[in-house]
């Protein structure tokens, strides 16, 4: 993966420039001032970095304007790209960032993005060390990654994510069993309530309208019946009470007691005709009544049924909704399947959190293994990159927290990754304690600390583009050339973008830009250009004595024609001063 153009509108000296980069080592030398630094401030500016005061406000000059165009793009950034909704462009990412006074506009491939967005895919693109801005290499994340390549211990990453992913998958499943078996028993409740309500009843408009039809038939025989009994009592009599025949008869004694006389006679007869009646009428009565279809339990059974059939449409709307419910609920009610054991997953949880456990500490100890050798090999080879009283330390301990899993009277804090905070150290004199590298370091002892970090791991990882600052501060000599040699071989597994003011150094790059400063009637202006042949032997001059004397032109072609040759990685100790 490497980065091909960085294209600059506005920035500061830099009006309108292009820089074309290589595979391998690039650097940019020139002449101070001559705008060398602003172009790695571009880039960091473009990434997503702070911004700086270069950036010219909206004016007569127009916007700020940097693009930066990636090919070969390492997987995770394409996954990423793709993830965010970001339009393919032939295997190329360009991120362009525009701004003045007011908030700058990220676009990718020409899609509007976030900051955020930015910030993920620029991660694998780009890895940068200069001052001020550590960016990844401060991070104890990735401080920990880069751990983990110098021990190899992918493979041991690889088989702690399996297991952690299988502990919260279990947590998960015995999570929603137990809230499912709250939810069930919250559901059989509603579903007994339904069924009470409906138990029993037939709910449909054909029942209803036969219920409703019984009920006209035994409500009018229910009332035929009763004006029966009523006739009956008024003719018979009841309870000691005389009815109507009692009465007219308790008459005929005291008429047969009078003079016979045709009136008596008649009205005797009268009486006689009318008991008679009465007879017939109280007969007719009674046989109506015992004859009747009026049955007052069923007449209640009927009214009860209607009247649960008419509350069941007022909870449920109607009595095709109520049928559902009812349904419904008898097969919740005689649903036997069974729930999840979940002593058998639980013991399962308990087993698989033991092993994230003993994963962890077994790669706790390989990676505090690996501290001591990492501290070790980047010490020598940052004495031999010009900081002969470097201090390299790694700090490599468990994380602890209340929701840990419990080992030895501890609670440890594990992850997909392990349950390790790692954190790299760096002092650059023996007087000076240690502290974290966001710290401490300056951009050159930054750059050098990457620089050192990345050769020890070199081929370990996808190469994002690697940027170094300052990294030629205060070297010369001996040191200026083995610096020069790492730079070349690790430029090999790596694309390396670095400002330098050592012809060591530059005479082993891949590609050479000069960057220069032009004075004219319109302006200042800075220009870079890609250069080769007699003029990069000029340049490597330049740098090698400031004047472009006999003796400096063929010092640059000597170097010039000269290869990186040997292993780059740490030669002995001895080499330390002191």
């Amino acid at each position: 993966m490497s980065l091909i153009e960085l294209h600059l509108e506005n920035y500061a000296l830099l009006r309108q420039a292009s820089l074309e980069f290589g595979e391998g080592l690039n650097v940019l030398t020139g002449e101070s001032g001559s705008g060398k630094s602003l172009s790695m401030e571009a880039l960091r500016w473009c990434l997503g970095g702070r911004a700086g005061t270069a950036i010219s406000a909206d004016g007569a000059s127009g916007r700020t304007r940097v693009a930066a165009t990636f090919r070969d793009i390492p997987e995770r950034a394409a996954r990423l790209a793709d993830d965010f909704g970001i339009p393919e462009n032939d295997g190329l990412i360009t991120i362009a960032r525009q701004g003045g006074t007011g908030k700058a506009s990220i676009r990718i491939n020409g899609a509007v993005a976030s900051a955020r967005t930015l910030s993920a895919i620029a991660g694998d693109l780009v890895e940068i060390a200069t001052q001020g801005e550590s960016g990844r290499l401060s991070d104890s994340f990735y401080q920990r990654e880069l751990l983990d390549w110098f021990c190899g211990a992918a493979g041991l990453r690889r088989e702690m994510a399996e297991l952690y992913l299988q502990k919260t998958a279990l947590e998960r499943t015995i999570a929603r069993i137990t809230e499912d078996q709250t939810k069930a028993v919250e559901v059989r409740a509603a579903a007994v309530a339904v069924q009470r309500q409906l138990a029993g009843l037939e709910l449909s408009e054909e029942r209803q309208e036969q219920l409703r039809a019984e009920l006209a038939e035994l409500s009018a025989a229910t009332r035929i019946r009763l004006a029966a009994g009523q006739v009956r009592q008024a003719i018979g009599g009841a309870d000691e009470q005389p009815g109507a025949r009692d009465l007219v008869s308790a008459l005929l004694p005291v008429l047969h007691q009078l003079p016979m006389g045709e009136q008596v006679a008649s009205l005797t007869a009268a009486i006689d005709s009318l008991l008679v009646q009465l007879d017939g009428v109280l007969l007719e009565a009674r046989l109506l009544a015992e004859g009747s279809a009026g049955n007052p339990e069923r007449l209640a059974e009927v009214e009860d049924e209607l009247s649960r059939m008419a509350a069941a449409v007022r909870r449920f709307g109607s009595l095709e909704a109520a049928r559902q419910e009812q349904e419904e609920a008898e097969r919740l009610l005689a649903d036997a399947a069974s729930a999840a054991d979940l002593t058998s997953l639980t013991m399962q949880l308990h087993e698989v959190t033991g092993k994230c456990l003993a994963h962890a500490l077994r790669l706790h100890s390989v990676r505090l293994a690996a501290s001591c050798d990492l501290e070790q090999q980047v010490t020598a080879l940052l004495c031999e990159l010009g900081i002969p009283e470097a201090s390299f330390l790694v700090t490599c301990t468990l994380k602890e927290g209340a929701s840990g899993i419990p080992s030895d009277g501890r609670s440890i804090l594990v992850n997909p990754d392990g349950a390790d905070q790692v954190q790299f150290l760096f002092s650059s004199a023996r007087e000076m304690a240690p502290l974290p590298l966001s710290a401490v370091a300056s951009g050159g002892e930054l750059s050098r600390v990457a620089l050192a970090l990345r050769v020890l791991i070199s081929g370990e990882t996808e190469s994002a583009t690697l940027v170094l600052d300052e990294v030629d501060t205060g070297i010369g000599g001996e040191t200026a050339i083995r610096m020069g040699e790492v730079l070349a071989s690790l430029g090999k597994s790596r694309q390396i973008i670095t400002i330098t003011h050592r012809a060591e150094i530059a005479a082993r790059a891949d590609t050479h830009l000069l960057v220069r400063r032009v004075v004219s009637a319109a302006g200042t202006e800075g220009t870079i250009e890609s250069i080769t042949g007699q003029e990069r032997v000029l340049e490597v001059a330049r740098l090698l004595s400031g004047s472009l004397t006999a003796a400096a032109r063929k010092r640059a072609v000597e170097l010039l024609e000269s290869s990186v040759d040997g292993d780059i990685r740490p030669r002995p100790a001895a080499s330390r001063v002191g």
